[in-house]
């Protein structure tokens, strides 16, 4: 499975690098052996285990340690253990997701949602939709698919968002955007509030996304990138 980075325009969001830095933050500190290390959707931070069970949270160099409690007030729970903090790291609660304002385009209209960050030039996400599109076809009364179109590809991207958004038929730039063809020859509103664009952007942010496309399941478990078996992530 496969994702395109994101480079933001308004903001640059990095993947910590982990690389060497276990030894160096165990000999730096002064701690024990080190037992487990878990990233979190914090960046430059990460819960560390030593071999005694106890739990610190540090940066990748060791140079800052924290001793104490980090609660997830959007998971509502205590990030005390290796497997709370891979569970910050791999699910997101649906009702954090502010839909009303992020203007998504719907693909089917079953009662289980899903919701999905693309691009609308990302070759991934091109496949991703493919796939959906296939998913909705043959259980239609099940899925609802949520698209939220972001422009994190560079100016193309931009161009090619906008387009969508500004579309004056929706069902036309719905296609568009399912079966990866360029939205240049929709026609456009003859105004657009771009307001949506710029929560979804924001909302990317806040959520920690570091790739497209981005799949937030029924039960809140993400993937990063095109799933091996679309159905099967989904029914986890």
């Amino acid at each position: 499975m496969r994702s395109k980075s994101i480079t933001f325009g308004i903001a640059a969001l990095a993947i910590a690098a982990l690389g060497g830095a276990t030894s160096f933050a165990q000999t730096s500190a002064g701690e024990g052996a080190v037992k487990r290390i878990e990233k979190l959707p914090i960046d430059a931070l990460m819960l560390v285990e030593d071999a005694q069970g106890r739990i610190t949270f540090q940066t990748p160099s060791g140079r800052f340690i924290i001793r104490g409690q980090l609660y997830d007030t959007w998971g509502g729970y205590l990030v005390d253990s290796p497997d709370a903090a891979r569970r910050s790291m791999t699910t997101l609660p649906m009702d954090r997701v502010p839909m009303a304002q992020l203007g998504a385009i719907t693909v089917g209209a079953g009662t289980d949602q899903v919701v999905v960050f693309v691009d609308p030039l990302c070759p991934h996400c091109h496949r991703l939709m493919a796939a959906i599109d296939q998913l909705v076809q043959s259980s239609a009364t099940r899925w609802r698919f949520d698209i939220l179109v972001l422009p994190v590809l560079g100016r193309d991207s931009e161009i090619a968002a906008r387009q969508i958004e500004c579309a004056a038929d929706v069902d036309a730039a719905r296609t568009a955007l399912i079966t990866g063809t360029s939205p240049a020859a929709l026609q456009q509103k003859p105004t657009c509030d771009l307001q949506h664009m710029s929560n979804r952007l924001i909302t990317a942010q806040l959520i920690g996304i570091k790739g497209v496309p981005l799949i937030i399941a029924p039960d809140g478990r993400l993937q990063q990138g095109v799933p091996d078996n679309l159905l099967m992530f989904l029914e986890g």
